[in-house]
């Protein structure tokens, strides 16, 4: 860090003159590969008009020299500018058919910068797993670029751009690294590797990961480095991350003041405007200023309007939360309530766009990278051979020595290459999945924090704390905001539960539990629900050796119990007053065991069993549509016993009653008989099965 610290790498407005006074002095492909390295310093500042500038002039100069590499160079460079200021979706699907096209033309040079400029616009719309493909794309085509001097640029720029997808993931130990072999590559150079952005983007991650005052001594550094520079854009960028960072200390005053003195800098490009906006309307609700926030809520707004790909991501997902924070700080609990629910469920989504897959998804594309590279290799081979027939054997002993020397080198180099791809794909789809888990774990604090509030606030208004409610709307309003806040919480804790499930690699905390005592204690949590209906709970079983014997089951209790409690709540929600909720338990031929409850409720049909099965999938008829819920508990149990190695099956006929059965395996159960329960000194169990 002190070596990124030092800021000898400030791409300084002296040094951007100097790097363009060189233009001149060059001539021919000197000249445009030079031409091309301007441009590309001014996209990685994000200076949009200088970008746009010099990228038509490669587009020209390399026309006039009828340089196709050049131009197509510039063409990339040129698309990406444009798509600075928003467009990204257009930007990258323009980027994507310029990345294809040289890959089949076998054109390495346009395919690494098309691939990192891809890479750099992806995070702007939550792509992070097709900015990670991009990387890996750029990467393995390096090698092929025959230029010496455009190669090593092209791995500074494809370094920078990596560092910067890892601050997109909160990684701040892996940008550093990636930061550091950019300086190196740039050390080599002779150029600066864009110190000024890399502080920025590693600042900006520190305040993220909850290290605020650590990025505002980064950031009042850079302001040391910038003294005496011309560029307002450098100082923009620097009030804009103080800005964030002192809102993140949740001193409001001074991030407004940074923030103030940010906008009256520069106007900056669409994206940090809108989410330097984001910061202002929060700091200013937060202090009660609502008027002054309501423009920065305006301006977010409209730039979601004007950019219809960012809808779903993780950015649009603030204006509910902005809009949600107003209505409560007026006093507009019910709206306040409605808006944050939506903030949840964008939430959510955008983290199962962002990070579901990423594993997965890379190595299928690295599989699929070997499977080609070993068929252009089986085809050389073939090529050599027939070439050896029509030589007619002649220097065979040579020319075999020769062909397995080649042999050996190719795939030499080539399982190098696969093992380097490999290892890096491996390690920043790693970095994915702790972002990921990262904000399940931030996330956990953000939502139950302002939603606690309102249930707090609206139980003292249920309750009267500070005096009667005069009129008693009111106070209905108050209870009906109290019990949706209380469902919002449930739906919160099963979507959080499902998606810790989904990547789950932490052990069962699994111990030997009785099945009796298990099954009271979840009828007990039950009780209350089911007597309000006047509904009777009635625990059977159905198998002889049971009643002679005690059950114990290796499992974790939490879980199951959770599970057993959600099936037990359906089914005493589901049922008429004046029914039964039946329990049974059984063993079955293979030594597993089976609970079954069995209710006389509303039922389903057997195409709705699947749907049912399925997270957020309700089944809506005449019969359930007054039932409240989210559609998360049956996933949820079928879940936690596929974890046990168990099973959730459904029998179900409509308006007649449903059936549920949970099977654990032989090697959970434990039969313990009745005389060994009496004799201390008998084993307490046998293992069903074994």
């Amino acid at each position: 860090m002190e070596r990124i610290e030092n800021g000898r790498h400030i791409l300084s407005q002296a040094y951007l003159d100097d790097e363009i006074a060189l233009v001149d002095q060059f001539q021919g492909r000197a000249q445009r590969l030079q031409i091309f390295r301007v441009a590309t310093l001014f996209s990685w500042l994000e200076l949009q008009e200088e970008s746009l500038i010099w990228a038509n002039r490669l587009i020209s100069d390399a026309r006039m020299a009828k340089d196709q590499e050049m131009e197509f160079l510039g063409q990339i460079a040129l698309v990406y500018a444009n798509g600075l200021e928003g467009g990204y979706q257009a930007a990258l699907e323009v980027l994507d058919v310029y990345e294809e096209d040289a890959r089949l033309k076998s054109e390495p040079v346009a395919t690494v910068y098309a691939s990192s400029r891809m890479a750099a616009l992806y995070p702007v719309i939550g792509g992070m797993q097709q900015a990670l493909g991009m990387l890996d794309t750029g990467f393995a085509y390096l090698d092929e670029v025959e230029d010496q001097q455009l190669r090593s640029f092209l791995r500074l720029d494809l370094l920078n751009i990596s560092g910067y997808v890892m601050t997109s993931l909160d990684d701040f130990e892996g940008a550093a690294r990636y930061y550091l072999k950019a300086l190196d590559v740039s050390d080599q150079l002779g150029v600066r590797g864009d110190g000024e952005t890399i502080l920025f983007n590693l600042a900006n991650t520190a305040a993220t990961l909850d290290d605020p005052q650590r990025a505002v001594e980064i950031y009042q550094n850079l302001l040391v480095f910038l003294e005496g520079e011309q560029r307002s854009d450098s100082f923009f960028y620097v009030y804009y991350g103080l800005a964030e960072a002192y809102h993140k200390m949740e001193d409001y005053e001074r991030s407004v003041s940074w923030a103030d003195k940010a906008f009256a800098t520069l106007e900056p490009n669409a994206p940090f405007s809108a989410d330097l906006a984001v910061t202002q309307a929060l700091n200013l609700i937060e202090l009660n200023r609502l008027e002054d926030a309501k423009p920065y809520i305006q301006k977010m707004r409209d730039y979601i309007a004007n950019n219809p790909e960012l809808k779903g991501s993780e950015f649009a997902s603030f204006l509910p939360l902005l809009l949600s924070q107003l209505e409560a700080t007026q006093g507009q609990y019910e709206d306040a309530l409605k808006y944050h629910m939506d903030y949840v469920a964008q939430k959510i989504k955008a983290l199962n766009s962002m990070y579901t897959g990423d594993i997965s998804g890379l190595r299928m594309r690295l599989y699929e990278k070997v499977e080609e590279e070993q068929t252009k290799r089986l085809a050389a081979e073939a090529r050599q051979f027939q070439n050896e027939q029509r030589l007619k054997l002649q220097r065979l002993w040579l020319s075999v020595a020769v062909f397995a020397a080649l042999i050996a080198s190719i795939l030499f180099v080539y399982q190098k290459r696969m093992n380097k791809a490999l290892k890096l794909s491996q390690a920043r789809a790693e970095a994915a999945n702790a972002a990921k888990s990262h904000f399940l774990a931030q996330i956990n604090h953000e939502l139950r924090t302002p939603l606690n509030a309102i249930i707090g606030f609206s139980e003292m208004a249920v309750n009267e704390v500070h005096g009667p409610i005069g009129n008693r709307h009111y106070l209905d309003y108050a209870k009906s905001i109290h019990q949706a806040g209380h469902n919002l919480l449930s739906v919160i804790s099963d979507i959080l539960d499902l998606s810790y499930i989904g990547g789950w690699e932490n052990d069962l905390d699994e111990k030997r539990c009785k099945a009796d005592e298990l099954i009271a204690e979840a009828l007990q949590k039950v009780q209350s629900q089911a007597k309000a209906k006047e509904i009777a709970l009635v625990v059977a079983n159905m198998s002889a050796p049971l009643q002679f014997s005690s059950i114990e089951l290796l499992i974790d209790r939490h879980l199951i119990c959770k599970a057993l409690l959600n099936l037990l709540s359906n089914a005493v929600k589901f049922s008429p007053s004046g029914t039964e909720v039946r329990i049974t338990t059984s063993l079955l031929d293979d030594g597993s065991f089976r609970l079954c409850i069995e209710d006389k409720g509303i039922g389903m049909l057997e195409h709705d069993i699947e749907r049912a099965l399925q997270p957020f999938g309700q089944i809506q008829n005449v019969l359930t549509r007054n039932h409240e819920g989210a559609g998360l508990g049956l996933p949820l149990v079928a879940a936690y016993l596929d974890r046990h190695g168990g099973s959730l099956s459904i029998e179900s006929q409509l308006a007649e009653g449903t059936k549920v059965f949970m099977t654990l395996p032989p090697d959970r159960v434990f039969v313990v008989r009745a005389d060994a329960v009496k004799d201390k000194k008998t084993k307490m169990g046998i293992l069903m099965g074994a």
